[in-house]
């Protein structure tokens, strides 16, 4: 498990296991919808992750993801290329 991200409010981290998929995780503990933009540290450096809960997909540019979460829940986001 890698630490991606940390805040008040989100919590950010991957589950690297080769050959598999690295798979990344994100919380938010507040009573509000929070914004981050998690940096990816080279997991996917460009493309695009879906949240397997949903299929909601969410872009990954110059090693950055952005995303908006939802209070109280999470995201569970894996690469689809």
């Amino acid at each position: 498990m890698v630490t991606l991200f940390t805040s008040a409010d989100i919590y950010a981290f991957a589950r690297v296991a080769p050959p598999q998929k690295p798979v990344v995780v994100v919380l938010n503990k507040a009573d509000h919808d929070a914004t981050a933009a998690i940096p990816i540290r080279g997991l996917y450096p460009n493309g695009v992750l879906q949240n397997v809960l949903t299929g909601e997909k969410f872009a990954v540019g110059g090693g950055q993801l952005r995303v908006t979460v939802t209070d109280r829940s999470g995201l569970v986001l894996v690469g689809t290329s």
